[in-house]
């Protein structure tokens, strides 16, 4: 269960009603193993059920297998992927035995001072996204804040009344269909007098709507940029210009304030489109990489994205094993614990400092010699489900998810894994939400 993101729980209950998985409400609230499960958020899902092999395989966790060799991911696991409190019980007490529902939210309260709404949700990037397209004045908080009985985090946003181009009955009808249509709630606000920061005060920073595109085409991973493209399109009803790469000669970079490079080979890109993009982030671009682009950052100086290498001989392998050898060194898909700084606008909205994250490459990302430019990082004990070899699990330890660089006033971001997976990983969608909406106060 999940008490701060009903969107995810919805989500959760799709993929459970399509695999006709039986799910009840609880009876009451309850703690196990130190977590909080509420009644109103949260699902009691029976391991006796005519799908129950079904139910085990996506919960399960291991890490321990006959065989190294995996023709594709080595472990699914649907509370890592959808970032929700999980535990096993054999107690069926808690199960009332009656049908889920999903609280409703209250319709948007009219105020004539200003609303905001929590960024922890899994929509709220979408209601920003559309707000700001509406044309609508925010503002992203960089300090949590609370009003009455609601708390917001790092990364909730400010919508004040007096600075918007429309009037306040028009803004409060929008905001009414908005949050009726991705689902967040926004609360209204009467005074500026908050408990933390107040709203008045200089830890709130306004954002600007961006126009983003993707780099598709030869040479691209097409279900990387595929996913992005199913992010924005399918998912949030969102805005995507996609730019072919062997065409992108005879593109105007400065049409768009974000520019993504999925996982690719991006050496038939020209030194003239090199020098374009280096002065488009320059002059205040936002360029996000995944993966190998972050090396073809390094190569052309944009940004330095250092890699670590495994210094490996193979001993005691004969010519016939050399395969299996090879084989067994490859991360097919596995799910490792990550430390955060949550605050950090890389991470906001993440209410743990710790984050479940899936790779499927042997990329090892050098970590910054200052700890604060390291807002996601490999624990120590980073494996939690899958397999991955010895030697690749002692390179990973301390390794850094992500990177942001400065380049004039633009940013340069590269993340080392897919955040997107497979549109399976929705809890680390929201690292490329934060990378388009806050680089600039990064």
């Amino acid at each position: 269960g999940t008490r701060e993101d009903t969107g995810k729980l919805k989500e959760l209950l799709h993929v459970l009603d399509h695999h006709q998985i039986n799910y009840y409400a609880l009876k009451d609230d309850v703690s196990l193993s130190g977590k909080k499960f509420h009644k109103n958020s949260s699902l009691f899902i029976p391991g006796n059920q005519e799908n129950s092999a079904l139910v085990q395989a996506m919960f399960d966790k291991r890490t321990s297998f006959k065989d190294s060799l995996f023709y594709d991911v080595s472990s699914w696991s649907i509370d890592a992927a959808f970032g929700l409190d999980f535990e096993k019980t054999k107690d069926s007490k808690w199960n009332s035995n009656t049908s889920y529902q999903l609280p409703v939210n209250p319709a948007v309260a009219r105020s004539s001072y200003a609303y905001a709404f929590d960024w922890k949700h899994y929509r709220s990037p979408q209601l920003a996204m559309k707000l700001l397209a509406s044309g609508l004045n925010l503002k992203v908080a960089r300090k949590p804040f609370a009003y009455e009985n609601q708390e917001f985090g790092y990364g909730s946003i400010l919508i004040p009344v007096s600075i918007q181009a429309i009037e306040a009955t028009q803004l409060h009808r929008l905001l009414q269909e908005l949050s009726a249509e991705t689902g967040v709630p926004v609360s209204a606000l009467s005074t500026g007098d908050t408990a933390g920061v107040q709203l008045g005060s200089p830890n709130f920073s306004s954002l600007t709507a961006p126009k983003v595109a993707v780099l598709t085409g030869r040479g691209i991973t097409a279900a990387d940029a595929g996913e992005i493209w199913h992010l924005f399109d399918a998912k949030h009803r969102l805005p995507l210009t996609k730019i072919n790469i062997e065409e992108s000669g005879t593109i105007n970079w400065n049409k768009y304030q974000v520019i993504i490079m999925p996982n690719g080979n991006y050496g038939s890109l020209s030194q003239r489109n090199n020098e374009n993009l280096q002065r488009w982030v320059e002059q205040g671009g936002i360029l996000i990489g995944y993966k190998n682009a972050l090396k073809w950052f390094q190569e052309n100086g944009l940004g330095n994205f250092t890699f670590k290498t495994q210094e490996r001989e193979a001993k005691n392998i004969s010519f016939e094993q050399r395969t299996n050898d090879n084989g067994a060194q490859q991360i097919g898909g596995a799910i490792f614990e990550t430390q955060l700084d949550v605050t950090h606008p890389i991470n906001y909205g993440f209410k743990n400092n710790t984050l479940y994250v899936f790779k499927n490459s042997t990329l090892m990302l050098e970590a910054d010699k200052n700890s604060f430019n390291n807002p996601i990082v490999y624990t120590q004990k980073p494996l939690v489900s899958g397999y991955i070899s010895k030697e690749n699990l002692n390179l990973l330890k301390g390794c850094s998810y992500v990177k942001i660089q400065s380049r004039g006033s633009g940013r340069i971001i590269g993340f080392s894994e897919n955040t997107q997976f497979r549109a399976f990983w929705l809890e680390t969608e929201r690292l490329l939400w934060n990378a388009i909406l806050f680089a600039k106060i990064m």
